[in-house]
């Protein structure tokens, strides 16, 4: 039986949860309809729905995937799967898109890739900015 050094085996296994980790990021990303880079500028509990909904308002700076406008307000359902915001925060955030009566709503929830900016790495942050994961979508 081989024999592999301990500095060989943490190697392999950083590498394969780096994999793993850029998988689960390409799968949330095709999954959403849209991916921004952008800040928070403001929010608010939405009382028409019980309290249960939160929007918060974005300054978008980048837009990775379907192009959405400079200012978006991004709804989270506390109760499924929601995500919280904190203002003046910059996030890379992926929701979904749906059309009522009342015009365009941008919602998000934790089962898609939502994170502060400072917390992609950098690998992650340039693959974003080159299309590298939308060429990667079916």
């Amino acid at each position: 039986m081989a024999k592999y050094s301990m500095t060989y085996l943490m190697s392999a296994y950083i590498l394969c949860g780096v994999w793993e980790m850029s998988k689960m990021q390409k799968r949330k990303f095709c999954r959403a309809t849209f991916v921004i880079r952008g800040k928070v500028t403001g929010g608010r509990t939405l009382p028409e729905f019980q309290h249960k909904k939160e929007e918060a308002e974005f300054q978008v700076y980048a837009n990775y995937k379907k192009k959405v406008p400079n200012v978006i307000k991004v709804r989270t359902d506390r109760d499924a799967c929601g995500f919280s915001f904190q203002k003046g925060v910059e996030y890379l955030m992926s929701g979904t898109v749906r059309r009522s009566r009342y015009g365009v709503i941008y919602e998000t929830n934790s089962c898609l890739w939502n994170d502060k900016w400072q917390n992609i790495k950098y690998g992650t942050q340039r693959k974003l900015k080159s299309g590298w994961f939308a060429k990667k979508c079916d």
